[in-house]
């Protein structure tokens, strides 16, 4: 059998897969070999809501291959949802426990301003779970107000608050 070489000029495009299959085999006859062209495999597949393959056997559905990674794509999204929801919880729990913290912060502001003009005074106090350390400082015809609010030990997180009042004195 010999080798075709067939030299390219200009820019073209390739024959269906079809026609270089027919061409193998005039050529593999003419060397005197038995061949025969593709047979159908006797599946069907559906390819974007149509099926594809052949209609004798009536067989349709899926390889072990194509299952599987169907299988493991299902559980990668299954882990990344499970794992958002956990992100979420802990966000909702983060956004309740800041809420209680501004709401004390606000509210040791608030009591403080009847005393703010008065003089210097610190102090400090829990509410629950939470410490809560405050100052009261004079300066220059102002008083300032500074409210430390600090979470449990576990997350050593320390929220701080503070305001100006003037003062008539």
């Amino acid at each position: 059998m010999g080798v075709h070489t067939v030299s390219i000029t200009s820019w073209v495009f390739g024959f269906l897969e079809s026609v270089y299959e027919k061409c193998l085999m005039i050529e593999l006859r003419k060397e005197g070999m038995k061949v025969e062209s593709q047979q159908a495999t006797g599946t069907r597949r559906r390819i974007g809501g149509l099926m594809a393959g052949s209609e004798e056997t009536g067989r349709c559905g899926f390889t072990v291959v194509e299952t599987m990674v169907a299988v493991t794509l299902l559980a990668v999204g299954v882990l990344a949802l499970a794992s958002t929801l956990a992100f979420i919880t802990r966000m909702i729990g983060e956004g309740a426990r800041y809420g209680l913290v501004a709401a004390v912060g606000r509210g040791t502001l608030e009591s403080l301003l009847p005393i703010a003009c008065d003089g210097g005074a610190h102090g400090d106090t829990a509410v629950g779970a939470l410490a809560v350390v405050w100052t009261v400082n004079r300066v220059a015809g102002m008083s300032e107000l500074r409210v430390s609010v600090a979470a449990p030990a576990a997350t050593s997180r320390i929220d701080s608050f503070a305001t100006a009042r003037a003062c008539a004195r």
